[in-house]
């Protein structure tokens, strides 16, 4: 048996993988289950992500937010620290007996990629789905357009503490929502430390290829070939049509995927 290690996605929680909406009802999806079935599985929510669910619920449905609502800890630093947070969810998991296959969903793509590099010989696989860019210049590209440029070297654990205070005083502010992920983002990158598109275990890719949006599948084309120029048959890519960016949400997708993963593993 493998055990799956879930690295969710920015600002989003381990319900992402099981639960969604359509503005109506809640909607159980298959993915995890299915998931479960081809081996174990371990997911969590990263503490920074707990002051906000995965989507906004309005009207009739606000109630089901607290489906989705975990109670945040102090957060700090350290928590945004990509290896620091690998080291912590390893020590959660080494004492498993079988090999491990991270799975990382958009920003979560850069945790799961780490983990395989700190743990090479735990991990037998990886896959990354609508991953942040593991290449230099694309995560580059990406980092500034997230932070919008900004500088958050001089950050502190106080002023984080001031900035959750205010969160948690003005529930649901977008403004002090998006500093936050600004501030997690900036210092994800500074402990990524070097991207060279190298992979360090066969890694399965799975991207969606939107077909009204020339320039982001151009962007899309040119990272894939140049990480097949660099690692070779050890990397495997699945383009998906119009999928958006929770491609497990869409049934006939998410049976695909399960797939795709049972024929990788």
């Amino acid at each position: 048996m493998v055990l799956f290690i879930l690295f969710p996605g920015l600002g989003i929680n381990k319900k992402i993988w099981e639960l969604t909406h359509n503005n109506k009802k809640l909607i159980k999806l298959n993915f995890l289950n299915e998931l479960k079935k081809i081996g174990d599985v371990y997911t969590y929510t990263p503490n920074v992500y707990k002051f906000e669910y995965y989507k906004q619920y309005d009207g009739k449905i606000k109630k089901l937010e607290n489906e989705f609502k975990e109670k945040p800890n102090d957060i700090s630093l350290n928590q945004m620290n990509i290896r620091k947070e690998c080291e912590r969810i390893y020590d959660e998991v080494k004492s498993y007996k079988g090999k491990f296959i991270p799975i990382g969903h958009s920003a979560g793509g850069w945790f799961a990629y780490k983990f395989t590099k700190m743990y090479k010989k735990r991990c037998e696989k990886l896959i990354l789905i609508e991953s942040g860019y593991i290449t230099k210049d694309d995560s580059q590209k990406l980092i500034k357009f997230k932070t919008n440029n900004k500088n958050y070297d001089n950050i502190t654990n106080i002023d984080l503490q001031k900035l959750t205070e205010k969160m948690i005083k003005h529930n649901n502010n977008k403004e002090l929502f998006k500093k936050l992920y600004e501030i997690i983002v900036y210092k994800y990158n500074k402990t990524m430390g070097k991207l060279n598109g190298k992979v360090y275990c066969p890694t399965l890719f799975f991207e969606n290829i939107n077909i009204s949006d020339k320039e982001h599948n151009e962007t899309i084309e040119k990272y894939q070939k140049e990480l097949y120029k660099i690692n070779g048959n050890k990397i495997q890519f699945i383009n998906m049509i119009n999928t958006g960016h929770f491609p497990w949400e869409i049934p006939e997708y998410s049976y695909q995927m399960i797939k795709q993963i049972k024929c990788f593993v």
